[in-house]
């Protein structure tokens, strides 16, 4: 039976969950579908299987949110913005939380990936995130052979990857796609080519720094041999400021310590001190004013129970 012909139109709580905003889900066996969350870790990234499916997605507007999407086994057609893309077996595919996307999977069994990034953690414009968006990725050069590379190997051990290993890779992986997504963008950029090559590098270094309590807005530019005002130029072409850019990507890593059980027994206030936060009180209001809840409040919302 052709599975249109048998369409059971139920509440998609899982993909409203992943998706946000309205979504129906047409297939013929609800029990084919599987999404299962790879978090916590820095990425709200999720490992899915579904039979034969048609899911329509109709967005919240000002979503400032790429979702790429890795397929592991079988194929997906993502249509949006009046244009079709098929992706196989080893492809990513690319798409714009703020357009309508209709996906389709055909195949009896599809496993994909899905790892969605905001704008400002890819580093992107939003003229430059919808042309990353929207496309297909494939094992052609560069950044994006290696992200796929890397994304072949995590599928492939899905099944013995537990929420605890995968919490240390978390940041890299997104690194890695912030690193192909730029990439893509440039290609796009034109005259924009070594500003963005040059604003990669210093994030590159930075990143690399973030536990040294001096890395700041006069060191990155010390660093690379340009003034103050270049690289908050650099910065400002994206939307960003160097020092809340630095503050967040802080914070990032302090999310994921404070979420990693093997981490449980390191306090609240050498958590903060590794990643550059010499003063609690202020590591504390910082991390409220990103994320609503104090330290320790989620480091206790994600302590397993008996803890």
């Amino acid at each position: 039976m052709h599975f249109e012909s048998a369409v059971v139109d139920a509440p998609p709580l899982e993909w409203e969950r992943l998706l946000g905003g309205r979504v129906t889900v047409a297939h013929a066996d609800p029990a084919a579908q599987r999404l299962r969350p790879l978090g916590p870790g820095g990425v709200n990234a999720t490992a899915l299987s579904t039979g034969p499916a048609t899911v329509r997605h109709t967005p919240v507007p000002g979503t400032g949110i790429v979702d790429f999407w890795y397929v592991a086994e079988g194929s997906v057609l993502a249509v949006q913005d009046g244009r079709s893309i098929a992706a196989q077996e080893g492809d990513l595919v690319s798409t714009d939380r703020n357009q309508a996307l209709k996906l389709r999977f055909t195949r009896t069994a599809t496993k994909a990936l899905h790892i969605p990034l905001t704008v400002r953690r890819l580093g992107l414009t939003p003229v430059e995130a919808r042309a990353v968006a929207g496309r297909r990725w494939t094992r052609d050069k560069g950044p994006a052979t290696l992200l796929l590379s890397v994304l072949g190997g995590l599928a492939a051990s899905i099944d013995e990857c537990d929420d605890a290993a995968f919490q240390p890779f978390a940041h890299h992986l997104t690194d890695l796609v912030a690193c192909a997504a730029a990439e893509a963008a440039r290609s796009h950029g034109g005259d924009r080519e070594v500003r963005t090559a040059m604003l990669m590098r210093i994030q590159g270094y930075a990143k690399l720094h973030l536990d040294d309590p001096s890395l700041d807005l006069a060191s990155l530019a010390r660093q690379h041999g340009v003034s103050v005002r270049y690289v908050q130029k650099l910065f400002q072409e994206h939307g960003l400021s160097p020092t809340k850019w630095i503050r967040r990507e802080r914070l990032s890593r302090c999310l994921a310590d404070l979420q990693d059980p093997l981490k449980s027994g390191v306090s609240v206030a050498m958590i903060g001190r590794c990643w550059g936060f010499l003063t609690p009180s202020y590591f504390t209001r910082a991390f409220r004013q990103e994320y609503g809840l104090t330290p320790r409040q989620i480091r206790a919302a994600t302590q397993p129970e008996g803890a």
